[in-house]
């Protein structure tokens, strides 16, 4: 996962360079020091019950993060749901939404 956020930033140099772009670059380089702190977490060997289940929110808070960033330009969104994953078309001024239940990363 790391290495793809490397290669988008990538990807994000070669757009024009607008305040748009440039606030996503930023945003990108901010979600990959995140992940990486995350990560050092995930391999701590202190786990508990709790943890684990403040990890695995955390890391999906992340991926939220992640993916609504990346595709804030196509009108779609990801956000977490108690149903079975689901895809919303965007409807008025709303964007289409994919909805997801907790234990993603299982």
């Amino acid at each position: 996962m790391l290495q793809q956020l490397i290669q988008l930033r990538g990807h994000t140099e070669n757009v024009p360079n607008n305040r748009l772009c440039f606030d996503k670059d930023e945003y990108l380089n901010e979600l990959r020091s995140q992940w990486q702190e995350l990560s050092i977490t995930q391999f701590d060997n202190t786990h508990t019950a709790e943890s684990i289940v403040d990890s695995e929110r955390l890391a999906t808070d992340w991926l939220i993060q992640l993916f609504n960033t990346l595709f804030a330009d196509q009108q779609v969104i990801l956000v977490r749901s108690n149903d079975e994953p689901e895809y919303f078309p965007a409807q008025n001024d709303k964007p289409a939404r994919i909805e997801f239940a907790h234990g993603f990363f299982c």
